[in-house]
């Protein structure tokens, strides 16, 4: 068992290898006492590949209440560009800022983030994290969450995405891009089954084609019936639109 010895004092309890911690939740995982945030930290990473920042800030909030991460505030500052990443375009078309500086990104998260946690009965402050700089009320317009968050995109960070990763296809999973992305664009639509053993790429390969389609404006809406999108991943294109 660990234990710092000698302490006389509550910041002593705190002060480990040197470095004094802000509570005694960051001293215990400093200790060995606590598990880390690696796990948590991996989850946010894979999920911002994938994931609107309106899903992301869901999945945040959820990792708060529900797994209590050891330092939330580290958290927040390693993963806040995919947290607000979407709220730049946002300033500029619903609340009319032509030059959203970094800050005003941030407090528009941090703002949303709030009213999620509100939603739930907590605040930011129960979890260490900060209060935003400047304040925006919701606009609210009518339109589907969904289709907001599809708009939402950054357009050029997907092409980045598109530019370097369609590089990195195999022979199959290109033919699988390419036909659906040609469905797309010829107005065919259709259905299609992806199917393949564990590791061969599906969920990179649906992933690229989100992007493809969300940098050049369309709306791709991935869907899946419960459970059972564990072994079976059906994808309808006449979704996108």
């Amino acid at each position: 068992m660990s234990a710092v010895r000698g302490a006389t004092s509550f910041e002593d309890l705190r002060t480990i290898n040197g470095v004094l911690h802000p509570d005694y939740k960051n001293a215990c995982v400093a200790l060995g006492l606590l598990d880390s945030d690696e796990e948590w930290d991996q989850c946010l990473q894979e999920a911002a590949t994938w994931q609107s920042g309106h899903q992301l800030r869901n999945l945040f909030v959820l990792l708060l209440l529900s797994c209590h991460p050891a330092d939330p505030f580290a958290l927040w500052n390693k993963h806040v560009k995919h947290l607000s990443d979407d709220y730049k375009q946002q300033l500029q078309n619903k609340y009319g800022i032509e030059n959203p500086t970094p800050d005003q990104v941030i407090s528009l998260a941090l703002c949303r983030l709030r009213d999620i946690l509100r939603a739930s009965n907590s605040i930011l402050e129960a979890h260490h994290l900060p209060l935003p700089q400047h304040e925006f009320e919701p606009v609210m317009d009518g339109e589907n969450r969904l289709i907001q968050d599809e708009r939402n995109y950054d357009v050029n960070v997907l092409r980045e995405v598109v530019d370097r990763d369609v590089r990195r296809l195999l022979g199959e999973q290109r033919h699988v891009y390419d036909t659906l992305c040609n469905a797309v664009e010829n107005g065919q639509g259709g259905i299609f089954f992806l199917d393949g053993f564990g590791g061969t790429g599906k969920t990179f390969v649906i992933n690229l084609i989100l992007a493809k389609l969300r940098s050049e404006r369309k709306i791709a809406i991935a869907v899946a019936s419960s459970g059972i999108a564990a072994t079976v991943r059906e994808y309808d294109l006449r979704r996108v639109i």
